[in-house]
């Protein structure tokens, strides 16, 4: 036998052992994998797997709203509300990792004439929470210009009520199964960046007044869910002109902070905003100046709350 082809199969055997013993290279990102290291875009990480590709904290942006990509099992939800529309971003991670994205954008029509909200029997999109009741505590910061600070607090909290009662002048009898109690003043600041983006998950609910992305912003509503828990966070504009007298005569471009409210609690219990071509809903996109309509619900809403919370 040539002792040069046994050296030679030696060779090859040596080096085919050293082959499966060594590590193969890991590549930097994963495929599929964004490859970018600031902020993301909705669609760069729409069913992507947050968790191989270590994504999760990452901060996703859609427009004038953001957020942090939730562990496995968590979601949050970023809600605009503006004088001329606004936007909505969820982000839920699936116990397996996958992050599902949810972008609802909309310009929105303002009304015109009489109130035509309990005529209207549409009904927004709803992600009911799993817990039925959210206390909430308030920090005013410096305040708005031109309200006092307990004028402030009331319409905030008469907003809070609004929802609780699913008030509305339509007749709809009952009210939702969802509870929202004021605990008072803090110091606490909320997890929301001043170019409206939601920050890490909280451990209690806040409510302040302070900056906002975009000089049409009116409020911002962040709520964060994990198994049968919710937390929410809630900003109103300090630099919006605000009222709480929308039906004064001598208002003039002013929006009714207690409507606002109504809205922004509307969010915190996963109502989404109304289609743009039903103006005189509470969760229409877009707020007319001066006047109180948002502070009831419509017909419609009033209904899709009682269904969604339903008292057993």
């Amino acid at each position: 036998m040539d002792h040069r082809c046994l050296m030679s199969a030696d060779v090859l055997s040596y080096a085919l052992v050293l082959a499966l013993l060594s590590p193969l290279p890991v590549p930097a990102t994963a495929p599929g994998c964004p490859t970018g290291r600031g902020t993301l875009s909705a669609a760069e990480v729409s069913g992507v797997n947050v968790l191989r590709c270590g994504l999760i904290g990452r901060a996703v942006t859609e427009g004038p709203v953001g957020a942090l990509i939730p562990a496995p099992g968590e979601g949050v939800s970023a809600a605009r509300t503006a004088t001329d529309g606004g936007e909505i971003l969820d982000l839920l991670t699936d116990p397996g990792g996958i992050l599902n994205v949810t972008v609802n954008t909309a310009a929105g029509a303002l009304p015109i004439g009489a109130d035509a909200g309990c005529r209207d029997r549409t009904e927004p999109a709803v992600r009911p929470r799993a817990a039925r009741s959210v206390s909430w505590r308030l920090n005013l910061g410096g305040g708005v210009r031109g309200l006092a600070e307990r004028s402030i607090e009331r319409a905030i909290a008469a907003g809070a009520r609004n929802l609780s009662t699913g008030r509305n002048d339509c007749g709809v009898r009952g009210k939702p199964g969802f509870e929202v109690g004021y605990d008072g003043r803090t110091s606490a600041s909320t997890h929301i960046s001043a170019d409206s983006g939601c920050g890490g998950r909280p451990g209690s609910n806040v409510v302040d007044v302070g900056t906002l992305r975009g000089e049409t912003s009116l409020g911002f509503t962040c709520t964060w869910w994990r198994g049968d828990r919710f937390w929410a966070h809630m900003r109103f504009a300090r630099d919006a002109r605000w009222t709480t007298n929308p039906n004064s005569l001598t208002c003039a471009g002013r929006y009714d902070l207690e409507g606002v409210a109504t809205h922004e609690w509307g969010h915190a219990a996963g109502l989404q905003h109304a289609p743009g071509r039903h103006p005189w809903l509470t969760m229409a996109p877009a707020i007319k100046p001066c006047s109180g309509y948002a502070r009831t619900f419509s017909a419609g809403e009033a209904a899709v709350l009682r269904r969604a919370y339903p008292i057993s």
